[in-house]
């Protein structure tokens, strides 16, 4: 399938999936084939679209003016909740998990409804969980970047480029 790559074709049988080159490998967790009886799924995005899509938008908040940041992680990882840590590449998976452990410390639950108070934390941690979801996001685009199966995507050729059959 374009723009899915096998994790069979990239790794060899000497290589150990999560030391391969030391990169993060993309994938969709339906098609991951198994090595010596073992699903290979430290190092893969397992939505690559779907994950740089809701990084992008949640990177998008940080440009809102006059929205205090707290409210702006609210915004933001409240479009990541969808996903699981294990859905990351193991190198950023950390950064993952101290977005939604931030996310459920703040939670409030109100008679009328729920609130995720980020402004209640410190602003150098609020400044670190920002970091954090904008560096998932050029890991994302870093590693779908690497990828020749989505160059196509990225760099469409125009109808007056094309060979003639």
């Amino acid at each position: 399938m374009a723009g899915t790559i096998l994790l069979s074709s990239l790794i060899s049988a000497s290589h150990e999936p999560e030391t391969f080159n030391g990169r993060c490998v993309l994938a969709k967790q339906s098609e991951l084939e198994t090595l010596s009886g073992k699903i290979v799924t430290s190092n893969i995005w397992a939505d690559p679209i779907g994950q740089y899509v809701a990084l992008q938008a949640a990177v998008d908040v940080f440009l809102l003016k006059s929205v205090p940041l707290g409210k702006k992680l609210d915004e933001a990882t409240a479009l990541l909740v969808k996903f699981q840590a294990r859905e990351f590449p193991e190198a950023v998976r950390d950064r993952f998990e101290r977005l939604m452990n931030a996310r459920s410390k703040v939670r409030q639950e109100y008679v009328g409804g729920t609130l995720f108070e980020f402004g209640k934390l410190g602003t150098k941690y609020q400044h670190s969980l920002r970091g954090d979801i904008v560096a998932l996001y050029k890991a994302c685009l870093l590693d779908i970047g690497q990828d020749s199966d989505w160059h196509d995507i990225a760099y469409p050729i125009k109808e007056d480029q094309r060979k003639p059959c």
